[in-house]
């Protein structure tokens, strides 16, 4: 099955891409691996990878997209190491998403530097279906391009646009692509950026960083199910004693491990206690500037996942939700005879809201996000709860027929 896909989407590229040339960046996640191990398979050296180290990626990242994409699969990968620029930009920022448009601003304005010296045709992306929100009829439908400047004048690829995240990783077992990427955990778009709490300096970086890699260790090492595993610097010191009971002041860790489908929800793991255990001692051994480590027990709903996913925007973004469907219903001339508020409530389309601000917001909170993006898909949110909203009357109607 998936040998088929694959051949069908070289074609698809080789013919789009013609005699051309094409760029897209490389994170080294799952959906950017497999896109670019298609695209190359398609046109070779005429794709060309950017790599951008942030400085802000996990231990030993920089060098396993090396080994793996230039010398493994011999495509034309450009390293760009821009890890003073990230951090610099970051300097006296501890507001998330403030750190959040630093990174991407920094991003695409490193990415749009290196594409003009290419002077590419294409522009390629890992985009995958849960990304896209498929139109509805009148609704126009827009996919993630990247945050890439229109001055660019690149035409887009998306050869993934159709594949969920499972079948992603089938694809990439396909292709050869290693386990350590096919089997990856989701990572969040500014990196370890928000696993510190507070301003990011690369002292904080590098403790988060080693601290990290024995939770991602630890837990592959076991056979648990899991969909996210990770440590966050939560930016505080507390007192302790050293075996020669000299009084130390260290930062504190704190774990996160969740089970999880798709993200939207998730649960905290019960995880045997002699693994935290473990864990502990590897890191208050292994990383002298921690103190103390703590096991994060909340799930989601009420907390978020990582530690600053950003709940101010989420409530702003639903206001904006909220407000555009209230638009929509006084143009559309609709009286459901309740008020706005009563309306959504009465439907029970609080919790869908809710997923659709998440899903705007996952996109907002990663580097590929552009300002364009967002009336489209609060269009289609309104439409989407409005249509809700249709259906339960149509029901109401059809059932006092009936009667």
């Amino acid at each position: 099955m998936w040998g088929k896909f694959i051949e069908e989407k070289i074609g698809e590229i080789r013919k789009n891409i013609g005699k051309g040339k094409a760029i897209m960046a490389l994170s080294g996640g799952v959906d950017s691996s497999t896109t670019a191990v298609l695209a190359h398979k398609a046109i070779g050296n005429r794709l060309y990878v950017i790599f951008i180290n942030t400085g802000l990626l996990r231990k030993g990242e920089p060098e396993f997209v090396i080994e793996t994409f230039k010398k493994r699969f011999g495509m034309n990968l450009i390293y760009v190491d821009k890890r003073k620029e990230f951090f610099s930009s970051l300097k006296g920022i501890i507001d998330p998403e403030e750190k959040r448009k630093a990174i991407g601003k920094t991003f695409i304005d490193i990415f749009e530097e290196v594409a003009n010296k290419i002077n590419a045709d294409f522009l390629i992306q890992g985009t995958i279906a849960p990304d896209c929100i498929e139109s509805q009829k009148g609704i126009k439908s827009h996919h993630n391009v990247g945050g890439i400047p229109k001055e660019l004048n690149l035409r887009i690829i998306d050869p993934l646009k159709d594949l969920f995240k499972n079948e992603v990783r089938e694809v990439a077992k396909e292709l050869n692509l290693p386990k350590e990427i096919y089997h990856r955990m989701p990572f969040p778009g500014p990196g370890l950026a928000i696993r510190v709490l507070g301003e990011v300096t690369p002292k904080k970086i590098a403790i988060v960083r080693e601290a990290n890699a024995i939770v991602e260790e630890e837990i592959e090492n076991t056979n648990f199910k899991i969909w996210q595993a990770f440590a966050v610097l939560l930016g505080i010191k507390s007192t302790g004693m050293q075996k020669n009971m000299v009084r130390t002041y260290k930062e504190i860790i704190a774990i996160r491990i969740v089970e999880s489908s798709n993200g939207m929800n998730a649960n905290a793991m019960n995880i045997p206690f002699k693994l935290l255990q473990k864990m502990t001692y590897r890191i208050i051994n292994e990383v002298p500037q921690v103190g103390r480590v703590l096991y994060d027990i909340t799930d989601k709903p009420p907390a978020t996942i990582e530690f600053e996913w950003l709940e101010v925007i989420m409530e702003e973004t639903l206001n904006k939700v909220l407000n555009r469907i209230k638009d929509t219903i006084l143009i559309k001339n609709k009286h459901y005879g309740n008020s706005f508020h009563q309306t959504i409530e009465e439907y029970g389309i609080v919790a869908l809201l809710i997923r659709l601000t998440d899903k705007l917001n996952r996109l907002k909170t990663a580097y590929q996000y552009h300002e364009s993006m967002e009336d489209t898909l609060l269009d289609i949110a309104g439409y989407a709860i409005l249509g809700l909203i249709e259906i339960e009357n149509t029901k109401g109607e059809t059932n006092e027929k009936r009667r």
